[in-house]
């Protein structure tokens, strides 16, 4: 009866950490396709970016200047055809999923990191974002690394200074990708101040050096609109 049972029971699946990284390959893999078998023309807006990407400057008329510099730095290393423009945000996007897995790892488990990045990675916005090369693509992945180097600063663990010290560049060169990012550190001091346990960090200096520091990645972006009109 014993082995009966046991001969027809499931046979287990991989663990979440390794189906987490099976499905990852996969789906780089198949955008990667896309972009080698179904090549589009640049939309409006990268065209845009690229032509910024041509003339590098501490600021431009309508978005930060983070976007030019990093297409600059593709024509450099991979040329300027589309599949290199491309693959620019194929590899962010990759990264963004990789940093949400990890700071879902953080607050629950390996099963729930897999299906957070699961849901995230069906979203139509997702799919563009790892495929079209905007400043949506460097936004969303230094959002999630400030949340991730939030976390890691604010709660018990190794290297918390680190990930303080790690939290200014990212919040900094987010500020540099789309101006959205000024709404971070607000809602960072909200959830800060929201929290019993982790109030405490708004009494401490390191919390306000963060964000300070972090805005001063904007003073050329000032300086360049003070000299062109604003």
């Amino acid at each position: 009866m014993d082995d009966h049972t046991s001969a027809h029971q499931p046979t287990p699946g991989p663990p979440a950490d390794r189906r987490f990284w099976m499905a990852l390959a996969v789906l780089v893999v198949a955008r990667l396709f896309y972009l080698l078998f179904l090549p589009l023309d640049l939309v409006g807006d990268e065209a845009y970016y690229w032509d910024w990407g041509r003339h590098p400057a501490w600021g431009y008329f309508s978005k930060p200047p983070l976007i030019a510099w990093l297409m600059a730095l593709v024509a450099r290393i991979g040329g300027e055809g589309t599949l290199a423009i491309r693959s620019a945000a194929l590899i962010l996007g990759t990264g963004t999923l990789i940093l949400v897995r990890t700071l879902a790892r953080d607050l629950y488990d390996n099963e729930t990191a897999f299906w957070a990045v699961a849901a995230i990675a069906l979203t139509p916005g997702n799919a563009v974002s790892n495929i079209i090369f905007t400043i949506d693509a460097p936004l969303l992945f230094f959002w999630c690394a400030s949340l991730l180097c939030l976390w890691r600063a604010c709660t018990p663990g190794p290297h918390r200074g680190w990930w303080a010290l790690l939290l200014v560049p990212a919040l900094g060169l987010g500020l540099l990708s789309k101006q959205m990012m000024i709404v971070f550190p607000f809602l960072a001091l909200f959830f800060l101040a929201g929290d019993r346990e982790l109030r405490r960090h708004l009494a401490r200096p390191w919390a306000w050096l963060v964000l300070l520091s972090s805005l001063s990645f904007l003073i050329p972006v000032i300086h360049w609109n003070s000299r062109h009109d604003w």
